[in-house]
Formats: C-alpha cells, sequence, structure tokens
C-alpha cells in the first residue's frame, strides 16, 4: 500500500513528527511505500495562496503538481497535525486549499446538489495533537472532524478511517507520551 503522511508542526520538536515517524517505521515495517510531506520544512517555492489573475495562476505551478502526484499515488493519506484555536495550523489549510481542487479532487455537476469525488478508494486517518482533554472535543461535537469529514474529505471520496485527538499534550510527560507512540504503533498496524 502507498501512505502518504502529511505533518504540519512548525517546531521540530513538536510530538506531531514523533507520532509521524513511529507511523512511518511501522507501515515500513509492513512493507507499505511511505511519502513524508512537512509542510514546515518546505524546500520548494511553495508560495501558498500566491497568484495575480485567478483562475489562470491558480494553483497551476511545479510544486503543486508534485503534490497532486503525491496524493495521486497515496492509497492512504494521514494527516497529522496540532490544533490551535479549534482548527488545523494555516499552513495545512492553505496546502489543502491549493491541492484538493475542483477538476483533481471533486468535481460539479449541473444539476447535482453535491460535488462529486474524484479520489474514490482512497482512505484517511488524521491524528490531533491538543491541549485540551480528548473528551472536551466529544462534547462539543468536535467541530474539526465535521469541518474534515464532511467539508473536505468526504467530499473528494476519501473515506475517513480514524479521527484521533489526542488531548492534554502540554501536561504529558515521557511515559504518557511513549503510551501515545505505542497506540499510534496499533493504529498503524490495522
Amino acid at each position: 500500500m502507498n501512505i502518504l503522511i502529511v505533518k504540519a508542526h512548525p517546531s521540530s520538536k513538536g510530538f506531531t513528527h514523533k507520532i509521524a515517524s513511529r507511523y512511518k517505521e511501522v507501515k515500513e515495517e509492513l512493507n507499505n511505500s511511505v511519502k513524508v510531506i512537512d509542510l514546515c520544512s518546505c524546500k520548494d517555492d511553495c508560495h501558498y495562496l500566491h497568484f495575480e489573475n485567478f483562475p489562470e495562476d491558480f494553483p497551476d505551478n511545479k510544486y503543486t503538481q508534485e503534490q497532486k502526484e503525491l496524493v495521486s499515488w497515496a492509497d492512504e493519506i494521514v494527516f497529522i497535525f496540532p490544533m490551535w484555536n479549534f482548527a488545523e495550523p494555516a499552513i495545512l489549510k492553505n496546502w489543502y486549499d491549493i491541492i484538493f481542487t475542483a477538476r483533481f479532487a471533486f468535481r460539479y455537476v449541473e444539476g447535482k446538489m453535491k460535488p462529486i469525488g474524484l479520489l474514490k478508494g482512497k482512505k484517511a486517518k488524521i491524528i490531533v495533537t491538543a491541549d485540551a482533554p480528548s473528551w472536551f472535543f466529544t462534547l462539543i461535537g468536535n467541530p474539526l472532524k465535521r469541518i474534515w469529514s464532511l467539508g473536505r474529505l468526504n467530499l473528494c471520496g476519501i473515506k475517513i478511517e480514524k479521527f484521533l485527538i489526542l488531548g492534554q499534550m502540554r501536561i504529558k510527560n515521557n511515559d504518557a507520551r511513549e503510551k501515545i507512540l505505542n497506540k499510534i504503533e496499533k493504529l498503524a498496524r490495522k
């Protein structure tokens, strides 16, 4: 299976990087092909949402074409990021906006209310770190999960297999973090 991991934490010390590394190690151990996009260490020219003449300049450049090829290649896409103000980091939202575009990820059909997803057959896992307790997000209806499922991935035909919020990360000690990594390992083995 081809697996694409997309991570979006600006600090190299962010725990999301350890989560991504553990997930990648396990999947490779199981003979999967894994590629990682680290949005915060982008070495290419990736001026997100930078264009002059919409739609002519948006988003057709070498970087976006390479990213779309990676998404097309993947059977499973794993998004790993911290939650900030009930949302993903802006760089991930911007990346999503320029990669998952109409005519690539979905298309509108006259007379249909909902677009047709063009990325059917792909699966996704979303792993989010947060400072609030995990139960809090369930209590308030998990708005981030609704956005990612209804407004993004399902729209493109991608099935979300797991949406995991790892809460109270700021106060977790090393033992608790190792338990989380073990949980990630089990998730990767499924």
